[in-house]
């Protein structure tokens, strides 16, 4: 446990590099999780996708170094050629080749590393798809395993509540994740003062609903959707496998059948 898993917001050094090679002006920043260290945990994994073969990541790689290495570099900020050449020289540094997977080279750990995208906006992770690469080498992936402490009335961390980066929209206005769900419990205090009848009391006066399971058809419910997103449809282009495969913007194919009411 203290090899394999970190906090969540240790990853928050890396992120801060990629910001500042990216250069003050980009529209958008790395996103981070800046929650505290005893909020939530993570580890990774590298998978090969053909073979399946996986191995904890931070027992061949020195990950707590390689932090503090990366937060030298942040610090220098001696331009976008100078931090590359060091992020290299620091993951060479904290590779340990002998207790790697067979055939992981040190290419396939800055290949991990190396952004999915070229701007920081995107929400698409293509090194994650399981389609050929166009490197028959380039087989690992990673794969991140995340937890979360749910507090308790005995070992509540105020502290932690209040670096909650997780915020809540509701009736008493915002609350962050951490006090809605442990502790006090402002879930059950907020759910109490705005419902409108207890389960029981809904039942006795209205009845058991209908359950729809195992495919039932719901009744009064269409398949059929008029929404279109521009989005989608650049999306269903790039993906689509044919050239001359129409796509459509509608969450839904248009002949769909409806149900019957």
């Amino acid at each position: 446990p203290l090899r394999d898993w970190f906090p969540l917001s240790s990853y928050s050094a890396f992120t801060s590099v990629m910001d500042m090679m990216q250069g003050a002006d980009a529209p958008w920043g790395w996103s981070s999780c800046n929650c505290h260290p005893n909020c939530g945990i993570f580890t990774l994994a590298v998978v090969n996708r053909r073979t399946g073969e996986f191995k904890s990541l931070f027992e061949f790689f020195d990950y707590e170094q390689f932090m503090r290495d990366v937060s030298v570099i942040t610090d220098t900020a001696r331009g976008k050629k100078l931090t590359l050449a060091q992020l290299a020289m620091a993951i060479m540094r904290n590779f340990k080749p002998e207790r790697a997977p067979e055939g992981f080279p040190v290419s396939q750990i800055i290949n991990l590393f190396k952004p999915s995208s070229t701007s920081s906006n995107s929400d698409r992770n293509d090194r994650m798809k399981a389609k050929a690469s166009d490197d028959p080498a380039d087989v690992w992936r990673v794969l991140c395993v995340e937890g979360m402490w749910f507090q308790d009335l005995f070992n509540y961390d105020f502290r932690r509540t209040e670096m909650c980066v997780i915020p809540y929209g509701t009736q008493e206005g915002e609350i962050s994740f951490c006090a809605y769900n442990t502790g006090v419990g402002w879930r059950q205090i907020i759910e109490n003062m705005h419902k409108t009848a207890g389960l029981a009391d809904w039942y006795k006066e209205h009845g058991r609903h209908p359950v729809y399971a195992k495919g039932k058809p719901v009744p009064g419910i269409s398949k059929k959707h008029s929404l279109s997103l521009p989005v989608v449809q650049t999306i269903l282009a790039e993906d689509a496998d044919e050239s001359d495969k129409v796509v459509t913007p509608h969450l839904v194919e248009e002949d769909a059948e409806e149900v019957a009411v």
